[in-house]
């Protein structure tokens, strides 16, 4: 019976030792993700959103100093160089591009309305057309050379921009006594957010361009929602409140959404860039956060760096993240093992 029991225990040890050996080559033969910074610039500014088209980054910037949309060569990721800016007057907020060809940009200028600008040539960029909807532009998404532009008070607009010299309005929407922050154009959705003490959501069913139909108006008073993206039949949407982190709804029935997962480390999430079953984002006070959302029920962290900004803007490309962060301009970072 000893002789027995000291067989296991041999067994039972081997079984272990194994075990144990077979976790410890998985972890030093698997690459783990990592991130690190490669380049940062533009920190005499202050950088609100980015965006990547062809090797540049185009940055807006809010500050006193340097204000308007600035353009970064990004072709060495170690050594950005801005190669030019554009400001007119006004407060550049955002931006989108026309198309995927033309190098033209649309920027959301909250004092001077829609600014669509010539962009061929960095160090001479030049606007072609300018259209004011009365009151202030807040977000601007395009899809399709159709412009959807967040309108303060107005609610949103919808613009043709087939003759971008020349935007003429589809149809406008107001919001009675609610400002409209920020846009999300899916397919056929609209998503909007508005004011209401607290920061809440509409959907409008888009397929008429011209008479866009109120499919959902959601509104939690526990939530700031913020920076709404559609993928697929769910929502994801930061809370820039008190309650922070980044939720997920399942929007399949659209007159009732549905919370199925939630990430929240605190902070007060400004920006969400959706990549690969990968949530990246800008989460004001405590830096850039990657979360796997492969299972939306379970979102989890995977990575994380913060160096005292305050970031507002994210954009991945490949292998590479882009944060703008405040007064920390425009931080690149590398990301391996990720994807």
């Amino acid at each position: 019976m000893i002789k027995k029991k000291i067989k296991l225990l041999l067994i039972f040890g081997i079984i272990l030792s194994v075990t144990t050996i077979s976790i410890t080559l998985y972890f030093v033969l698997t690459p783990q993700p990592q991130i690190k910074k490669v380049g940062q610039t533009l920190s005499d500014g202050r950088a609100t959103s980015v965006k990547v088209k062809d090797d540049v980054a185009y940055v807006t910037d809010t500050s006193d100093t340097n204000p308007g949309l600035r353009f970064v060569n990004i072709s060495n990721p170690k050594n950005p160089i801005e190669i030019g800016s554009y400001y007119n007057k006004g407060y550049t907020v955002r931006f989108d591009f026309l198309n995927s060809t033309q190098n033209i940009v649309c920027i959301a200028n909250y004092g001077d309305g829609l600014e669509i600008v010539d962009v061929t040539d960095f160090n001479n960029p030049f606007r072609i057309a300018h259209y004011r909807p009365g009151t202030q532009i807040v977000d601007i998404i395009i899809q399709d050379r159709i412009a959807f532009i967040g309108a303060g008070n107005n609610g949103f607009e919808i613009l043709n921009l087939s003759i971008p010299e020349s935007p003429s309005l589809i149809a406008s929407i107001p919001f009675s006594g609610k400002g409209c922050f920020h846009i999300e154009v899916h397919n056929d959705l609209c998503l909007t957010t508005h004011s209401d003490g607290n920061i809440g959501m509409k959907i409008f069913n888009i397929s008429d361009l011209a008479n866009p139909i109120l499919v959902c108006d959601y509104m939690d008073s526990s939530l700031d929602i913020w920076e709404p993206k559609i993928q697929d039949s769910f929502l994801y949407f930061g809370d820039a409140g008190d309650t922070g982190g980044i939720y997920i709804y399942n929007i399949s029935n659209l007159s009732e959404p549905t919370e199925i997962g939630r990430y929240n480390n605190g902070g007060k999430i400004h920006d969400i860039y959706l990549s690969d079953g990968f949530a990246f984002l800008a989460n004001y006070d405590k830096g850039l956060e990657i979360v796997d959302i492969h299972d939306n029920t379970k979102p989890q962290l995977i990575l994380k760096h913060y160096d005292e900004g305050i970031s507002l803007g994210v954009f991945q490309e490949n292998n590479l993240v882009y944060l703008a962060d405040g007064s920390d301009g425009l931080e690149i970072f590398q990301v391996e093992a990720l994807f």
